[in-house]
This record gives structure tokens, C-alpha cells and sequence, in this order.
């Protein structure tokens, strides 16, 4: 939630600070303003203090790292907007490197799959992405398997389920 909004006040400059947060998620595996208590997080959103420069971004490029402080300024005036989002030299890159190969980077899908915080919409979003980028030959494996192992039909696997995959070798972990 950007610190306007806490304040009541927003435009669409909170949806580049959503956008900001959700590619500080995908790169770094974890949130921008971690807190254990609600008090602390909100000082923490409305301060927009983040690093760049820890060891989840070790590997994360410098045009990633220099986008982010720009989508995530506490002051909305000052905050990208999606224009200078989209012509900031990171998401030109990005666009090339898709254009060129489809895929998902092997470490940003785990960083997707190891982060606890997602809720039911969020899992959606995922898998939207997830799928746009896959080819339809693995997307179309992974529904089969995955309708396979969720038996009970409940949208998501247990551990059981995961273990009775394995056993049966439905499932077969690379």
C-alpha cells in the first residue's frame, strides 16, 4: 500500500508503487517493508526506505536496481509514472530479452514459489504470468499433473498429495 493511501489520498501513482513492490518481490524472493507488527510497517511504507544493495539482489541488474527507488519514492510527485516506467532502460532490456527468448528465469519462479505471503488473488496474477511466458506444451503438463495430484479438487496440494504423486510417480521432482 503506498503511503498516500495510508493518508487517504491517491492517484495513480499508488499503482506504480504496487507495480514497484511487486518487482522488488520477484527479484529479491521477499517484501520491500518486512515488519512484525503492523505499526512498524506502516512507518517503514511511509519513510519508502528500501535497499537495492543486499544480497537478494546480488545478481539482480543494475537497470533493475536503479527502477525500483524510482517506483517506490515516497512522494507521489516525485514517483515514476507509467510512461517513465515503460521507457526506463530496464523494462527496454526486459522487452528485448523476451522478444528474443521466452522464459522465466529459473530463480525468479522460485523466488515466486518459495514467497508465504500470497493470497488468492496474488496466486492468480502468478499464474497468468507464469502461463503467458510458458509454452502451451508445459502449461498444458503442468495442469495435467497438477489436476492428477489434487484429487480432493480443492485448488491446492498437500502434502499428501504430494507425497501420493512421488509414490505413484506422478511426480517427479527435477
Amino acid at each position: 500500500m503506498a503511503p498516500e493511501v495510508l493518508d487517504g489520498s491517491y492517484n495513480e501513482k499508488c499503482d506504480i508503487w504496487a507495480v514497484g513492490v511487486v518487482l522488488y518481490m520477484l527479484l529479491a524472493g521477499k517484501m520491500p517493508f518486512d515488519a512484525h507488527n503492523e505499526e512498524t510497517m506502516i512507518k517503514k511504507i511511509k519513510r519508502a526506505e528500501i535497499s537495492t544493495r543486499i544480497k537478494a539482489f546480488e545478481k539482480v541488474s543494475e537497470e533493475a536496481k536503479d527502477l525500483i527507488p524510482h517506483m517506490l519514492d515516497a512522494d507521489p510527485a516525485k514517483r515514476y509514472n507509467a510512461q517513465q516506467c515503460l521507457d526506463h532502460p530496464w523494462f527496454e532490456k526486459i522487452v528485448k530479452e523476451l522478444s528474443l527468448d521466452n522464459h522465466i528465469d529459473r530463480r525468479v519462479m522460485e523466488n515466486v514459489a518459495n514467497f508465504k505471503g500470497m493470497s488468492n488473488l496474488k496466486h492468480a496474477f502468478w499464474a497468468s504470468i507464469i502461463s503467458y511466458f510458458s509454452k502451451y506444451e508445459h502449461t498444458s503438463r503442468i495442469v495435467k499433473t497438477w489436476t492428477a495430484l489434487d484429487r480432493k479438487g480443492i485448488g491446492y496440494l498437500t502434502k499428501e498429495d504430494l507425497r501420493r504423486g512421488k509414490s505413484t510417480n506422478r511426480l517427479k521432482i527435477f
